[in-house]
């Protein structure tokens, strides 16, 4: 009801109250609560909680059928965790993945864009850096 009336602060601390009474500890989702203000912050926490929970299924998938290794590499580089999007650029480099060749202009690498892999990347795709 708070986000929906743009009252994004208290959404949040709502968050805040609702994660330390649940008792769950996680770095990446702690670091996302300590720091969100405002509707940014928000959707940070939004998407965050949202790709703690999109990793493990791709897990499950993967241990079934098919789970591209670029979809795992866009969780994990809008995690803010570049080494393990790296290794799994790696591998949709390996399998020569189609959507790489939208690493200019999907928002997921945000995140890492700024490293010079990510760079490296966008050149060895054959795209403008």
């Amino acid at each position: 009801m708070r986000r929906a009336q743009g009252r994004f602060d208290e959404a949040i601390e709502a968050i805040r109250k609702a994660h330390a009474l649940n008792g769950d500890s996680d770095e990446v989702l702690d670091a996302a609560l300590a720091e969100a203000t405002g509707n940014e912050g928000y959707a940070r926490i939004e998407a965050t909680a949202v790709l703690r929970l999109e990793l493990p299924a791709l897990r499950r998938r993967a241990l079934h059928d098919y789970a591209s290794p670029l979809d795992f590499a866009r969780a994990y580089a809008q995690l803010g965790e570049s080494e393990p999007a790296f290794d799994y650029m790696e591998q949709a480099f390996a399998e020569h993945s189609p959507g790489l060749v939208l690493l200019n202009v999907d928002r997921a690498w945000d995140p890492i864009r700024a490293d010079p892999r990510f760079k490296a990347a966008v050149r060895r795709v054959g795209l403008p850096s």
